[in-house]
């Protein structure tokens, strides 16, 4: 398909797998009061993300998203036994089942995204805040800051056969992907997008969050803004006798 494999990149967004095995959902009567409470919390909270964070882009219903982001996945282990509520005017999930008492909840508050609450409690202990870009439209900019000259071809790259694999990748029912991009040479060569969605619509990061966040850091560092010796810069840790004092940036 590509001649020199290490000049390419795949990068695969929303995507949870299970090419070589099918992970088993626990089984339900094995389950304790704490992880049920896990279960209840996990579903809430993606729920909302799929609701009210996808759903800027994307709209489903909640069905629709309970099926897509949480139900089809064993290490969830949504059953039967578990329910949930939407309240759309407070933008919240609540998800409940045998032995969570008190429900657990998941509030949506804009640009901070979905929260899990702790059990009992209904808001978030901070003043959620707009984050306004300050970024230039991308459609004005060059790739890779933006997305003109974003695409280009090359001679030593079987692009049917490339084409063919990204179709076939996005058409297996025992994946989840909801966006794959192959650059190559710096250039997007091929992409593709399950259904609804697209290059602009928000997902949940998972893990990957950690890594941006560590590049951001780095860039920040080498630009002498922060040391990554340095005490963690929130306010709240620094208080006298606050055992938190000691975590450092890094």
């Amino acid at each position: 398909m590509l001649s020199s494999w290490k000049y390419c990149l795949l990068v695969l967004a929303g995507s949870l797998t299970s090419i070589e095995a099918t992970p088993q959902a626990p089984d339900q009567t094995t389950l304790d009061a704490e992880a049920r409470r896990h279960i209840a919390a996990t579903a809430a909270h993606h729920l909302c993300s799929g609701v009210f964070v996808v759903g800027r882009d994307h709209q489903r219903t909640v069905d629709e998203v309970l099926a897509m982001d949480v139900a089809r996945f064993p290490e969830f282990a949504w059953s039967e036994e578990f329910d949930f509520s939407i309240d759309m005017q407070e933008q919240s999930v609540t998800a409940w089942g045998p032995g969570v008492v008190p429900a657990r909840k998941a509030r949506y508050h804009d640009d901070q995204g979905c929260t899990i609450l702790p059990a009992g409690v209904d808001d978030v202990f901070f003043e959620p805040v707009e984050v306004v870009s300050t970024l230039p439209d991308p459609a004005t900019q060059q790739w890779p800051l933006g997305d003109i000259n974003a695409h280009d071809t090359f001679v030593d790259v079987d692009q049917l056969a490339l084409d063919a694999a990204l179709d076939w990748a996005m058409s297996r029912d025992d994946q989840n992907t909801r966006a794959l991009v192959v650059v190559y040479h710096g250039k997007i060569i091929a992409e593709r997008y399950a259904e609804g969605f697209g290059k602009d619509t928000p997902q949940i990061s998972w893990s990957e969050g950690k890594s941006i966040t560590a590049a951001l850091i780095g860039v920040l560092a080498e630009q002498g803004e922060i040391d990554v010796n340095d005490p963690a810069p929130v306010a709240q840790w620094q208080r006298p006798g606050d055992p938190r004092r000691d975590i450092k940036v890094r």
